[in-house]
């Protein structure tokens, strides 16, 4: 079972917790999942440590509250204090990840908008070369500038979709970076 296979699991059984207490959950496994990756351990390690999802789910949903759910349900959010506690060093360092991989999704989106304006330049060109070969009676030669024509214009579709879903990664990496 892989962590996001036990995440989805875990999930199942909160059904009856709101959307804060379940984030607050999830928030708190994920991060106890990334320390315990950046110490070396396993995926299935990890998940055996966590334990079953539905024994999991079920310390959580019967009040029966073990020291992690305690830290997973806060009654407020709990700020680190700067300088003195060692989570306080891990808060920065996954912030900055997240603004690496915010940059990333950004500098990603502005190569395929690149790529994009290169094939509609090139899908102009073939039109342009269908219309002149269908002017002067070169069938063939039109119908393959016409295939060539359609085939960039797919390709411009498909960049189309890459450019919104990286769009979507990169507005939620600058959220995850300012916090939200």
């Amino acid at each position: 079972m892989t962590y996001i296979e036990w995440r989805d699991e875990l999930s199942g059984y909160l059904t009856g917790l709101s959307d804060a207490e379940r984030k607050k959950i999830f928030d708190y496994y994920s991060e106890m999942y990334a320390d315990k990756r950046d110490l070396g351990q396993s995926e299935k390690e990890i998940i055996i440590d966590f334990g079953a999802p539905y024994d999991v789910a079920k310390k959580i949903l019967s009040g029966d509250i073990c020291e992690e759910t305690k830290t997973a349900v806060p009654a407020a959010p709990v700020k680190p204090d700067e300088g003195k506690n060692p989570a306080a060093v891990k808060t920065k360092k996954s912030g900055a990840k997240r603004v690496i991989i915010a940059i990333a999704w950004a500098i990603l989106g502005i190569l395929l908008i690149s790529w994009a304006s290169s094939e509609f330049a090139e899908a102009i060109d073939a039109i342009y070369n269908a219309a002149l070969n269908f002017g002067t009676g070169d069938a063939y030669t039109a119908i393959v500038a016409t295939g060539q024509f359609i085939t960039h214009v797919g390709f411009m579709i498909i960049i189309i979709c890459l450019i919104v879903m990286v769009a979507k990664k990169l507005i939620a990496a600058i959220k995850a970076v300012k916090g939200e």
